[in-house]
């Protein structure tokens, strides 16, 4: 991943001591959760001592519109329809 950063999916159908176990293991720093998720995930945050940040986003909508990659250019999913 760029930045050196890497992603590790969590599944929310476990129990909580085993997402509390992998969070406090994994020197996880921040945590991308669909806004049903939020309350759960910020107690187990809390109960591992952790300092990892919950950010709750939405998978329908990761807020990238409008969003320009090095250069200026639109990204193809962001072009705009021709006329």
């Amino acid at each position: 991943m760029h930045g050196g950063y890497v992603p590790s999916p969590v599944s929310l159908l476990a129990q909580d001591a085993l997402i509390e176990h992998t969070l406090s293991h994994s020197r996880t720093r921040i945590v991308f959760a669909a806004p049903e998720f939020v309350a759960r995930l910020t107690a187990i945050v809390a109960r591992t001592g952790s300092r990892a940040i919950v950010r709750e986003t939405s998978p329908d909508d990761l807020g990238s519109a409008g969003v320009k990659p090095r250069g200026g250019r639109r990204l193809r999913s962001q072009a705009r329809p021709r006329s």
